[in-house]
């Protein structure tokens, strides 16, 4: 960020490295909080090593939280003064997505998946949707009420929370091919949405087409692990 910041200007540098190191704080977190998932298939200890499909999902994490950085950028990015930052913040969370699929086949390869890696990938796919979601409202690319995809997967599990707290029972959500399919497509459609290539008043109006089935799959989901369907 300070080479991106050439003129050393301290507030545009801070407002690119706070909300890059917060989102980085929540990527460890998350890791050590689940660290005692590094178990190897039909191994009974924690692995002493997190592994290259590991480290790859951690990469990832790090592509994310440098994707947060551009959260108080310009509406648009400044093109005059640098076009390269307009492309930078597409191009981050776009390379996060490519790796969403490579560290899940990696892992399945090698014979090295574990749960943390399956927790880490989840949580890192609602993080990374979180960020991109939030950086393209605040530069204006697409329009505020898209924050709710973003926000849709910790509302759920918000609602999981509550439900368990009040001793009542969920079950299996299944396959959730359909979620991961629609998770896939939240990527890639917010990855092209940071890139300087579509007009906002484009992308305003293909923005329903993802956002209301993955809501749907949401609301799917919901009603099969409260016993509905």
């Amino acid at each position: 960020f300070y080479a991106l910041n050439p003129s050393g200007d301290f507030p545009v540098s801070l407002g690119r490295v706070a909300p890059a190191t917060a989102v980085l704080a929540v990527v460890h977190a998350l890791l050590w909080r689940n660290l005692h998932r590094n178990r190897l298939p039909h191994a009974a200890d924690v692995s002493s090593r997190l592994g290259a499909a590991n480290r790859l999902t951690l990469l990832r994490g790090l592509l994310i939280s440098l994707t947060a950085g551009f959260l108080f950028e310009a509406p648009g990015g400044n093109p005059a003064s640098s076009p390269f930052l307009t492309w930078l913040p597409g191009g981050v969370y776009l390379t996060a997505a490519v790796l969403d699929g490579i560290d899940g086949a990696w892992a399945r390869r090698t014979g090295t998946t574990t749960s943390l890696g399956q927790t880490l990938d989840v949580q890192y796919d609602a993080l990374g949707v979180l960020v991109a979601c939030a950086v393209a409202v605040g530069t204006q690319r697409l329009p505020a009420y898209y924050l709710v995809a973003g926000a849709a997967f910790y509302f759920f599990q918000l609602g999981l929370w509550c439900r368990q707290r009040r001793g009542k029972p969920t079950y299996p959500a299944g396959a959730r091919t359909f979620a991961r399919l629609m998770a896939g497509f939240q990527m890639g459609f917010l990855g092209i949405a940071l890139l300087p290539i579509f007009a906002p008043k484009v992308l305003a109006l293909v923005a329903p087409v993802f956002l209301l089935p993955l809501l749907a799959g949401f609301v799917w989901d919901w009603q099969v692990m409260w016993g509905h369907i």
